[in-house]
Protein backbone atom coordinates (compact mmCIF):
# COMPACT_ATOMS: atom_id res chain seq x y z
CA UNK A 1 0.00 0.00 0.00
CA UNK A 2 3.08 2.24 1.03
CA UNK A 3 4.71 1.38 -2.24
CA UNK A 4 1.84 2.18 -4.64
CA UNK A 5 1.12 5.47 -3.19
CA UNK A 6 5.01 6.66 -3.41
CA UNK A 7 4.77 5.30 -7.09
CA UNK A 8 1.68 7.46 -7.78
CA UNK A 9 3.38 10.61 -5.69
CA UNK A 10 6.23 10.21 -7.65
CA UNK A 11 4.30 10.47 -11.14
CA UNK A 12 2.75 13.56 -10.18
CA UNK A 13 6.17 15.49 -9.44
CA UNK A 14 7.08 17.52 -12.15
CA UNK A 15 10.54 17.26 -12.30
CA UNK A 16 12.39 13.99 -10.97
CA UNK A 17 16.21 12.96 -11.29
CA UNK A 18 15.66 9.79 -13.27
CA UNK A 19 12.78 10.82 -15.06
CA UNK A 20 13.47 14.62 -16.39
CA UNK A 21 10.59 17.00 -16.54
CA UNK A 22 6.77 15.78 -17.38
CA UNK A 23 4.30 17.80 -16.90
CA UNK A 24 0.65 16.71 -15.82
CA UNK A 25 -1.64 14.84 -18.67
CA UNK A 26 1.48 14.98 -21.42
CA UNK A 27 3.53 12.30 -21.76
CA UNK A 28 6.50 13.68 -23.43
CA UNK A 29 9.69 14.48 -21.49
CA UNK A 30 11.07 17.79 -21.63
CA UNK A 31 14.03 17.40 -20.05
CA UNK A 32 16.03 14.26 -21.80
CA UNK A 33 16.95 11.64 -18.96
CA UNK A 34 19.86 12.38 -17.25
CA UNK A 35 22.26 9.50 -16.00
CA UNK A 36 22.76 9.19 -12.40
CA UNK A 37 26.42 7.70 -11.96
CA UNK A 38 27.59 11.32 -13.58
CA UNK A 39 26.74 13.53 -10.70
CA UNK A 40 28.21 11.45 -8.26
CA UNK A 41 32.03 11.35 -6.71
CA UNK A 42 32.39 7.75 -6.69
CA UNK A 43 34.45 6.51 -9.43
CA UNK A 44 32.88 2.72 -9.42
CA UNK A 45 29.60 4.72 -10.02
CA UNK A 46 30.71 6.13 -12.90
CA UNK A 47 32.23 2.22 -14.43
CA UNK A 48 29.41 0.95 -13.94
CA UNK A 49 27.33 2.88 -16.17
CA UNK A 50 27.33 2.44 -19.90
CA UNK A 51 29.61 4.08 -22.22
CA UNK A 52 26.26 5.44 -24.16
CA UNK A 53 24.71 7.04 -20.98
CA UNK A 54 28.31 8.80 -19.92
CA UNK A 55 30.70 11.07 -21.97
CA UNK A 56 34.27 9.93 -22.10
CA UNK A 57 35.24 13.50 -20.07
CA UNK A 58 33.11 12.30 -17.80
CA UNK A 59 34.14 8.73 -17.68
CA UNK A 60 37.85 10.11 -17.65
CA UNK A 61 37.05 12.80 -14.63
CA UNK A 62 35.40 9.96 -12.53
CA UNK A 63 38.63 7.73 -12.83
CA UNK A 64 40.82 10.53 -11.92
CA UNK A 65 39.13 10.49 -8.87
CA UNK A 66 37.52 14.20 -9.55
CA UNK A 67 34.30 15.19 -7.98
CA UNK A 68 31.93 16.11 -11.10
CA UNK A 69 29.17 18.47 -10.63
CA UNK A 70 26.73 20.36 -12.91
CA UNK A 71 27.54 23.60 -14.23
CA UNK A 72 24.75 26.62 -13.91
CA UNK A 73 21.70 26.80 -15.90
CA UNK A 74 23.19 28.93 -18.50
CA UNK A 75 26.02 26.39 -19.28
CA UNK A 76 25.53 24.28 -22.15
CA UNK A 77 23.66 20.45 -21.98
CA UNK A 78 26.37 18.36 -20.64
CA UNK A 79 29.21 19.86 -19.05
CA UNK A 80 30.02 19.27 -15.74
CA UNK A 81 32.76 20.92 -13.04
CA UNK A 82 35.40 18.34 -12.50
CA UNK A 83 36.49 19.14 -8.51
CA UNK A 84 39.48 17.77 -7.43
CA UNK A 85 39.68 16.23 -3.77
CA UNK A 86 42.35 18.79 -2.53
CA UNK A 87 41.09 22.23 -2.67
CA UNK A 88 44.81 22.98 -3.61
CA UNK A 89 45.07 21.43 -6.88
CA UNK A 90 43.54 23.19 -10.03
CA UNK A 91 39.85 23.50 -10.73
CA UNK A 92 39.42 21.63 -14.55
CA UNK A 93 36.23 22.68 -16.47
CA UNK A 94 34.99 19.62 -18.75
CA UNK A 95 32.86 20.11 -21.73
CA UNK A 96 31.06 17.32 -23.37
CA UNK A 97 31.42 19.23 -26.78
CA UNK A 98 34.68 19.15 -27.00
CA UNK A 99 35.50 16.32 -25.01
CA UNK A 100 39.48 16.48 -26.19
CA UNK A 101 40.11 19.82 -24.78
CA UNK A 102 40.72 20.29 -21.08
CA UNK A 103 40.24 24.34 -20.37
CA UNK A 104 42.30 25.04 -17.06
CA UNK A 105 41.12 27.94 -15.09
CA UNK A 106 44.18 29.12 -12.55
CA UNK A 107 43.39 30.85 -9.12
CA UNK A 108 45.00 34.34 -9.68
CA UNK A 109 48.08 33.35 -6.97
CA UNK A 110 48.92 30.83 -9.51
CA UNK A 111 48.80 33.06 -12.44
CA UNK A 112 50.99 36.26 -11.07
CA UNK A 113 54.09 34.02 -10.80
CA UNK A 114 53.87 32.88 -14.55
CA UNK A 115 52.79 36.14 -15.78
CA UNK A 116 56.16 37.71 -13.92
CA UNK A 117 58.35 35.15 -15.49
CA UNK A 118 56.72 35.59 -19.15
CA UNK A 119 57.76 39.59 -18.99
CA UNK A 120 61.14 38.13 -17.49
CA UNK A 121 61.42 36.25 -20.54
CA UNK A 122 61.00 39.01 -22.77
CA UNK A 123 62.79 41.36 -21.21
CA UNK A 124 65.77 41.31 -23.32
CA UNK A 125 68.96 43.69 -24.03
CA UNK A 126 68.52 46.41 -27.18
CA UNK A 127 69.96 44.31 -30.52
CA UNK A 128 73.32 45.98 -31.19
CA UNK A 129 75.24 44.24 -34.53
CA UNK A 130 78.56 44.49 -32.83
CA UNK A 131 80.70 41.52 -30.56
CA UNK A 132 79.79 43.55 -27.77
CA UNK A 133 76.75 43.36 -26.15
CA UNK A 134 75.13 43.81 -22.50
CA UNK A 135 73.84 40.75 -21.56
CA UNK A 136 70.00 39.83 -21.08
CA UNK A 137 70.66 38.54 -17.81
CA UNK A 138 72.67 41.72 -16.95
CA UNK A 139 70.20 44.32 -18.73
CA UNK A 140 67.15 42.84 -16.91
CA UNK A 141 68.76 42.98 -13.34
CA UNK A 142 69.85 47.03 -14.22
CA UNK A 143 66.16 47.43 -15.33
CA UNK A 144 64.67 46.00 -11.70
CA UNK A 145 67.27 48.05 -9.91
CA UNK A 146 66.10 50.71 -7.59
CA UNK A 147 65.56 53.96 -10.08
CA UNK A 148 68.43 56.22 -9.16
CA UNK A 149 70.77 53.82 -7.52
CA UNK A 150 74.29 53.34 -9.62
CA UNK A 151 73.11 49.57 -10.62
CA UNK A 152 70.35 51.45 -12.25
CA UNK A 153 71.96 53.37 -15.52
CA UNK A 154 73.49 53.02 -18.38
CA UNK A 155 77.68 52.02 -17.89
CA UNK A 156 79.96 50.42 -20.25
CA UNK A 157 81.13 48.15 -17.70
CA UNK A 158 77.61 46.34 -18.76
CA UNK A 159 79.00 44.79 -22.03
CA UNK A 160 80.64 42.10 -22.75
CA UNK A 161 82.49 40.47 -25.99
CA UNK A 162 84.07 37.46 -27.38
CA UNK A 163 87.00 36.42 -25.38
CA UNK A 164 89.80 33.60 -24.61
CA UNK A 165 89.17 30.45 -23.82
CA UNK A 166 85.46 31.34 -23.88
CA UNK A 167 85.24 33.53 -21.57
CA UNK A 168 83.47 36.90 -22.20
CA UNK A 169 85.62 40.27 -22.07
CA UNK A 170 84.96 43.66 -20.64
CA UNK A 171 85.64 46.94 -22.45
CA UNK A 172 89.07 48.13 -21.62
CA UNK A 173 90.03 51.81 -20.83
CA UNK A 174 93.03 53.57 -21.23
CA UNK A 175 93.54 56.37 -19.03
CA UNK A 176 96.53 58.46 -20.90
CA UNK A 177 98.61 61.31 -19.54
CA UNK A 178 101.21 61.68 -21.84
CA UNK A 179 102.39 62.08 -25.13
CA UNK A 180 103.93 58.92 -25.47
CA UNK A 181 100.66 57.22 -23.62
CA UNK A 182 98.35 58.91 -26.61
CA UNK A 183 100.60 58.02 -29.45
CA UNK A 184 101.32 54.07 -27.67
CA UNK A 185 97.22 53.07 -27.72
CA UNK A 186 96.48 54.91 -30.66
CA UNK A 187 98.94 53.00 -32.65
CA UNK A 188 97.92 49.34 -30.82
CA UNK A 189 94.41 49.82 -30.55
CA UNK A 190 92.45 52.44 -32.62
CA UNK A 191 94.16 53.31 -36.00
CA UNK A 192 92.33 50.23 -38.02
CA UNK A 193 89.12 51.20 -36.46
CA UNK A 194 86.65 52.82 -39.30
CA UNK A 195 83.98 54.13 -36.89
CA UNK A 196 84.97 55.87 -33.71
CA UNK A 197 83.09 57.65 -31.30
CA UNK A 198 84.14 61.57 -30.05
CA UNK A 199 83.74 63.57 -27.11
CA UNK A 200 85.74 66.89 -25.55
CA UNK A 201 85.35 68.16 -22.48
CA UNK A 202 86.53 71.93 -20.94
CA UNK A 203 86.62 74.51 -18.23
CA UNK A 204 82.82 75.51 -18.21
CA UNK A 205 84.82 79.32 -17.51
CA UNK A 206 87.16 79.28 -19.62
CA UNK A 207 88.36 81.95 -21.71
CA UNK A 208 90.39 82.09 -24.95
CA UNK A 209 93.48 83.59 -23.22
CA UNK A 210 93.82 80.84 -20.72
CA UNK A 211 95.32 78.51 -23.31
CA UNK A 212 94.40 75.19 -24.80
CA UNK A 213 95.04 73.17 -21.19
CA UNK A 214 91.69 74.67 -20.17
CA UNK A 215 89.70 74.43 -23.61
CA UNK A 216 90.58 71.71 -23.95
CA UNK A 217 90.84 69.71 -21.06
CA UNK A 218 90.15 66.11 -21.96
CA UNK A 219 89.31 64.31 -25.09
CA UNK A 220 87.91 60.58 -25.58
CA UNK A 221 87.57 58.01 -28.36
CA UNK A 222 86.16 54.55 -28.42
CA UNK A 223 85.50 51.64 -30.54
CA UNK A 224 82.92 48.89 -29.62
CA UNK A 225 85.90 47.21 -27.03
CA UNK A 226 87.74 49.88 -25.91
CA UNK A 227 87.61 53.87 -24.76
CA UNK A 228 90.85 55.92 -24.87
CA UNK A 229 90.54 59.13 -22.54
CA UNK A 230 93.19 61.62 -23.02
CA UNK A 231 93.85 63.99 -20.24
CA UNK A 232 95.63 66.55 -22.00
CA UNK A 233 95.34 69.16 -18.93
CA UNK A 234 97.56 66.60 -17.18
CA UNK A 235 100.12 66.38 -20.10
CA UNK A 236 103.60 67.17 -18.62
CA UNK A 237 104.54 70.66 -19.96
CA UNK A 238 107.10 69.37 -21.93
CA UNK A 239 104.79 67.58 -24.27
CA UNK A 240 103.18 68.51 -27.30
CA UNK A 241 99.22 68.22 -26.50
CA UNK A 242 98.79 66.41 -30.08
CA UNK A 243 100.37 63.26 -30.22
CA UNK A 244 100.68 62.36 -34.27
CA UNK A 245 98.56 59.59 -34.19
CA UNK A 246 95.85 61.79 -32.57
CA UNK A 247 96.01 64.40 -35.04
CA UNK A 248 96.33 61.67 -38.27
CA UNK A 249 92.89 60.23 -37.10
CA UNK A 250 91.02 63.33 -36.64
CA UNK A 251 91.68 64.41 -39.82
CA UNK A 252 91.47 60.99 -41.53
CA UNK A 253 87.90 61.37 -43.81
CA UNK A 254 88.17 58.02 -44.30
CA UNK A 255 87.38 57.19 -40.18
CA UNK A 256 83.91 58.40 -39.52
CA UNK A 257 84.01 60.01 -36.29
CA UNK A 258 80.55 60.00 -34.44
CA UNK A 259 78.94 61.72 -31.60
CA UNK A 260 76.72 64.46 -30.36
CA UNK A 261 77.06 67.68 -31.10
CA UNK A 262 80.39 66.84 -32.21
CA UNK A 263 80.93 69.66 -34.79
CA UNK A 264 81.37 72.09 -32.08
CA UNK A 265 83.77 69.91 -30.41
CA UNK A 266 85.34 69.73 -33.56
CA UNK A 267 85.27 73.63 -33.88
CA UNK A 268 87.32 73.51 -30.10
CA UNK A 269 89.71 71.46 -31.72
CA UNK A 270 91.13 73.72 -34.69
CA UNK A 271 90.56 76.96 -32.67
CA UNK A 272 92.97 75.63 -29.95
CA UNK A 273 95.22 72.77 -31.05
CA UNK A 274 94.68 73.19 -34.79
CA UNK A 275 93.55 69.60 -35.83
CA UNK A 276 91.14 69.61 -39.00
CA UNK A 277 88.90 67.31 -38.14
CA UNK A 278 86.72 65.40 -40.72
CA UNK A 279 84.40 62.11 -41.70
CA UNK A 280 82.59 63.71 -39.20
CA UNK A 281 78.87 62.32 -38.27
CA UNK A 282 76.07 63.82 -35.81
CA UNK A 283 74.04 61.33 -34.25
CA UNK A 284 70.91 63.78 -33.30
CA UNK A 285 70.68 63.50 -37.73
CA UNK A 286 70.31 59.63 -37.54
CA UNK A 287 68.29 59.46 -34.55
CA UNK A 288 65.57 62.34 -35.92
CA UNK A 289 66.18 60.52 -39.46
CA UNK A 290 65.13 56.83 -37.83
CA UNK A 291 62.69 57.75 -34.92
CA UNK A 292 60.43 60.48 -37.31
CA UNK A 293 60.83 58.23 -40.99
CA UNK A 294 59.61 55.05 -38.97
CA UNK A 295 56.56 57.37 -37.64
CA UNK A 296 55.88 58.99 -41.10
CA UNK A 297 56.61 63.01 -39.13
CA UNK A 298 59.26 63.82 -41.98
CA UNK A 299 58.21 67.43 -40.78
CA UNK A 300 60.35 66.24 -37.48
CA UNK A 301 63.17 65.56 -39.43
CA UNK A 302 66.12 68.48 -39.34
CA UNK A 303 69.16 68.98 -37.90
CA UNK A 304 68.33 70.11 -34.54
CA UNK A 305 70.23 68.65 -31.70
CA UNK A 306 69.07 65.78 -29.32
CA UNK A 307 70.07 65.71 -26.03
CA UNK A 308 72.39 62.42 -25.24
CA UNK A 309 70.14 61.21 -22.32
CA UNK A 310 67.09 61.30 -24.52
CA UNK A 311 68.80 59.04 -27.32
CA UNK A 312 70.21 56.53 -24.54
CA UNK A 313 66.56 55.88 -22.73
CA UNK A 314 64.53 55.71 -25.95
CA UNK A 315 66.88 53.13 -27.68
CA UNK A 316 69.28 51.66 -24.63
CA UNK A 317 66.27 51.85 -22.73
CA UNK A 318 68.76 52.51 -19.53
CA UNK A 319 69.04 55.83 -17.99
CA UNK A 320 72.18 57.70 -18.96
CA UNK A 321 73.79 59.05 -15.47
CA UNK A 322 74.39 63.36 -15.74
CA UNK A 323 75.50 64.09 -12.20
CA UNK A 324 76.24 67.97 -11.63
CA UNK A 325 79.33 67.11 -9.53
CA UNK A 326 80.41 65.48 -12.78
CA UNK A 327 79.25 68.00 -15.63
CA UNK A 328 81.16 70.87 -13.32
CA UNK A 329 84.28 68.38 -12.74
CA UNK A 330 87.61 70.29 -12.90
CA UNK A 331 89.28 68.48 -15.40
CA UNK A 332 92.94 70.00 -14.54
CA UNK A 333 92.84 67.47 -12.08
CA UNK A 334 93.60 63.46 -12.48
CA UNK A 335 89.86 61.97 -13.00
CA UNK A 336 88.21 59.80 -10.16
CA UNK A 337 87.14 56.59 -10.88
CA UNK A 338 83.24 57.94 -10.33
CA UNK A 339 84.29 60.45 -13.48
CA UNK A 340 85.46 58.14 -16.01
CA UNK A 341 82.57 55.73 -15.75
CA UNK A 342 80.45 58.94 -16.41
CA UNK A 343 83.15 60.43 -19.00
CA UNK A 344 82.91 57.29 -21.62
CA UNK A 345 79.51 57.94 -23.08
CA UNK A 346 77.61 55.48 -24.83
CA UNK A 347 77.34 56.62 -28.08
CA UNK A 348 80.91 55.45 -28.15
CA UNK A 349 80.17 51.74 -27.88
CA UNK A 350 76.96 51.08 -29.61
Amino acid sequence: MDSGRQQQQQQQQTWHLSRGIVFANDTRVVYPRLPVARYHSEPVLASSSSNADIPPTIASASAAGLKTEPLSRDAAPGSVIARPRSTEDKVTVIDQTAPETLVVAHEQQQQQPESEERVEDELKAPFTPLEFKIPDETFREAKKAAEGTPESFWTYSLYRGPGEDGKPTKVKVHYCKSNHTTERVLQQYFMNEKVIGFDLEWTPDATKAQGPRKNVCVAQIASASRVAIFHLSLFPKKDDLVAPSFRKLMEDPEITKCGVWIKGDCTRLKKFLGIQSRGLFELSHLYKLVKYSTSKEYNLVNKRLCNLAVQVQEYLQLPLFKGQDVRASDWSQELRMDQIICKVKPVLLC
